[in-house]
């Protein structure tokens, strides 16, 4: 992190005596525990840096608070992620299991151990769910430790790699929970956008701006980090009360219409822009 800083450190400086105003912006939450364990003269140096600068845009209001010592904060601005997406027809099923999708990369730290953990927990029959989990093994200790469980316990776990495109957006239209707990910061995921704009309730965690897409209650839950048993306590809820798992879906489709389009993105950043190119 400190090296890629230092390397972008010299665009910011090219670009401030070229062009003037310079915004920066911070797409994770990792800012602060940076900061903390580098040494003196690169805190220092991050310091002038961003004083050069018009400001920072952070994905969430849950963000701002990471720079308030380097800006004031009217200059700390809110963009958050916002796509668009074309789901394919959902497919119809010949049963009624639940289909619970994990999407992201296979790390301790996004929760799959956790997810793993949580379906060792159920008491729900296993033939009344399948879960889904998209994404790249990281190392290979994570994937012994998934794969023994899986085994050991008969888990109705597919680990389907990474997929892109019309094949990952079929996940998402065919599923009817999405799981993605974090143990470490984040900053927005887009996949909770995706989640979102599929119409899915989300179990998650407490990370980054994730809270304000996934309001607890509302259109999933919010669970402790590292915290599997929680997990499968909201997935147990979720499987048996098949009515308020179609409300929270709705809800998330809603929430995703009303702030996470791409058309409210670019609505953001043009609000940002003026904002700082009319300041003094």
């Amino acid at each position: 992190e400190t090296i890629g800083f230092i390397k972008d450190s010299f665009f910011v400086r090219i670009a401030v005596k070229r062009v003037g105003k310079v915004l920066l912006m911070l797409h994770g939450s990792n800012f602060q525990n940076w900061q903390d364990n580098s040494g003196k003269w690169v805190r220092k140096y991050t310091t002038a840096t961003l004083k050069k600068t018009d400001g920072m845009i952070v994905l969430g209001q849950n963000l701002k608070s990471l720079f308030t010592n380097h800006y004031s904060s009217n200059h700390i601005h809110v963009v958050p992620n916002g796509a668009d997406f074309e789901f394919p027809e959902k497919e119809q099923k010949n049963n009624k299991k639940i289909t619970i999708l994990y999407l992201s990369n296979l790390l301790p730290a996004k929760g799959i151990t956790d997810l793993i953990d949580a379906l060792v927990m159920l008491t729900s029959e296993e033939d009344y769910f399948k879960v889904n989990v998209v994404g790249q093994w990281v190392d290979e200790a994570t994937k012994t430790y998934c794969l023994n469980l899986v085994i050991k316990h008969q888990l109705p776990v597919d680990f389907k790699g990474p997929l892109y495109g019309e094949e990952k957006l079929k996940q998402f239209a065919n599923a009817d929970v999405f799981v993605f707990p974090p143990r470490a910061p984040e900053g927005h995921p887009l996949v909770l956008v995706e989640a979102m704009a599929a119409g899915l309730p989300i179990i998650s965690t407490d990370q980054g701006a994730i809270t304000e897409s996934v309001i607890d209650g509302k259109n999933g839950f919010i669970v402790a980090s590292g915290k599997p048993k929680e997990i499968a306590e909201k997935l147990e809820w979720l499987m048996n009360n098949p009515e308020e798992r179609k409300r929270m879906g709705i809800k998330s489709r809603e929430i995703y219409l009303e702030k996470f389009t791409r058309r409210n993105m670019v609505k953001n950043f043009e609000r940002v822009f003026k904002t700082v190119l009319l300041k003094t």
